[in-house]
């Protein structure tokens, strides 16, 4: 099909007239819906979904009425049909409210009303088209709209790089604290391939993990290193990180007695690791992070940390989250001892209280050498979009737009995916739920339950590689203007981001540090992100 014809195609379904039934509204994924009888702001009574190929397309169904058996149409084609897998969309508590988070599957294919019904579609090997079929729920229906533009996502080893936190022996504890080597043994491959599908590169290998002397044979499955490290890497990821123990490793107990602080004793734990990992071909992916958030002091020590893996093993890159400041430029003076990937605080970005384009200079610098720029973020002080429960849940795309902005590389995330501090998550998340992204299975079903926040995650890093392709076509300023222009950040006369703070910048908001204009209101930004991916995917498909 021509890409002006899949063009229009997306195009008229944004504009047509729904001919869903009452009781049916059709919803992007990245809203917070809850089950009602009540329409929400922002429903249509048509699912109208853009994609990339070999990506992911999400919606979701406001059930307001009746409910029933849910299946597709007779004038469903069979390659979007059998693509598609349905959720419910569960409710737990933070700090004593209800929000919707958690997406247990739908067992029976049966939707209780009301409810909201998760719609997942995945794009590998469907050809770029415009496909159209209905979905019922009982008595009711709604048409569904999916097209797929001829722009295609880079496979999971490549593309935009994340390092999320997660320990699986966590995980599985809680699924079943009393026997999770079980439930990790029947949900540990599971565990991963979830990750790999999400794009979300694992900050800890779990039962994967060397023993001190390395990736050893063992006679169970947990304690045969070198087999379950293969297989949990086998769905692919774009980072693949080193068995490196940052300063936080509880109890000191350093993978491979490694100490942070004293990198000159590495070479032998190195040397150990990786012929493995060069049998392996993941050198190119390795990225060692020992040490978070240094100081002046501890920048000194990152140095040596980066001299020594440089060293010792060819092909991996040094990571830190640290701001590039004037007094660790000896981080990044083109000597043996650099770093490799710059990880910034998002909400410092740009500056400091009082003074909000301090950091953009060494910001700048990183970019000018073309050492690999990333973010971090994690739950704090206001003034930046984040991964909070408590959030609009377009903040967690909006987070990822900003990425391809800021032409960021990656980003890394620390506050964890599993972290359940003693709670059923079930029923409520510890602080803000920034900790919690995956729900636990069951003993008998251990495999992770994802949330509408890990989707959000996905999606975002789907935006973030779609709108990193647009950039490289048509600029910075490009697509500057084309995230303004729908409603998603502030620009200026002459095309340049706006920045907001409480003090020095041209816009006066709430925000401590100086941070983008962006849109918080998860209405409209839903509406404004569904606008600028359809105009990328297709543009961008115009131009291969």
């Amino acid at each position: 099909m021509a890409l002006r014809t899949l063009f229009l195609a997306a195009l008229v379904a944004l504009v047509l007239p729904g001919s869903a039934d009452a009781g049916l509204l059709g919803y992007q994924g990245d809203r917070r819906l809850a089950p009602s009888t009540t329409a929400a702001p922002g429903g249509d009574s048509m699912l109208v979904l853009v994609a990339p190929r070999d990506g992911y397309a999400t919606g979701q169904v406001a059930v307001l009425s009746g409910g029933g058996a849910l299946q597709w149409g007779e004038d469903t084609p069979a390659e979007l049909s059998r693509r598609t897998t349905f959720a419910l969309v569960g409710q737990t508590t933070v700090r004593g409210r209800p929000v919707s988070d958690p997406l247990p599957p739908l067992e029976r294919a049966s939707v209780p009303g009301p409810a909201v019904v998760f719609v997942r579609i995945e794009t590998h090997g469907l050809a770029a088209g415009f496909y159209r079929g209905t979905l019922w729920i009982g008595q009711e229906s709604i048409p569904v709209a999916l097209t797929v533009s001829t722009w295609t996502m880079p496979p999971r080893t490549e593309g935009f790089r994340t390092l999320f936190l997660v320990q699986p022996q966590t995980y599985f504890a809680r699924v079943d604290p009393g026997n999770p080597l079980r439930a990790a043994q029947l949900g540990n491959r599971a565990f991963f391939d979830l990750l790999s599908r999400y794009r979300i590169a694992p900050g800890d290998w779990g039962y994967g993990s060397p023993t001190p002397a390395g990736y050893v044979a063992g006679r169970s499955w947990h304690t045969d290193r070198a087999t379950t490290m293969k297989a949990q890497a086998a769905p692919g990821f774009n980072t693949l990180r080193l068995p490196l123990s940052t300063q936080h490793q509880a109890g000191e107990a350093w993978l491979g007695k490694a100490s942070p602080y004293a990198p000159w004793t590495w070479t032998p734990w190195l040397e150990r690791v990786r012929p493995f990992w060069e049998r392996n071909g993941w050198t190119d992916r390795a990225v060692a992070w020992a040490w978070d958030e240094p100081g002046p002091k501890e920048s000194r020590l990152v140095a040596r940390q980066a001299a020594v893996v440089h060293r010792d093993f060819a092909g991996a890159k040094v990571l830190s989250t640290v701001s590039p400041l004037p007094g660790n430029r000896y981080l990044r003076d083109g000597g043996a001892d650099d770093l490799d990937v710059w990880s910034v605080l998002a909400r410092r970005f740009y500056g400091q209280y009082g003074a909000p384009r301090s950091l953009v200079a060494g910001v700048d610098e990183v970019r000018r050498r073309g050492t690999e720029l990333w973010s971090y973020t994690y739950h704090g002080v206001a003034g930046s979009p984040g991964f909070d429960a408590t959030e609009p849940l377009t903040d967690t795309r909006m987070f990822f737009a900003w990425n391809a902005l800021e032409g960021t590389a990656g980003t890394l995330y620390s506050d964890g995916l599993a972290r359940y501090q003693g709670l059923d998550p079930w029923r409520a998340l510890p602080g803000h739920g920034q900790s919690v992204f995956l729900y636990p299975g069951t003993p008998a079903r251990p495999a992770p339950v994802p949330s509408l926040r890990l989707e959000a995650l996905r999606d975002g890093i789907q935006d973030a590689d779609l709108f990193l392709a647009y950039a490289r076509v048509y600029g910075r300023a490009g697509l500057v203007r084309l995230l303004a222009q729908n409603g998603l950040f502030r620009a200026n006369a002459k095309g340049a981001l706006q920045l907001g703070c409480t003090s020095g910048c041209e816009l006066r908001t709430a925000t401590k540090y100086a941070w983008p204009v962006w849109q918080r209101d998860e209405v409209a930004a839903s509406a404004g992100l569904l606008r600028a991916r359809t105009q990328a995917l297709f543009t961008l498909g115009a131009t291969r």
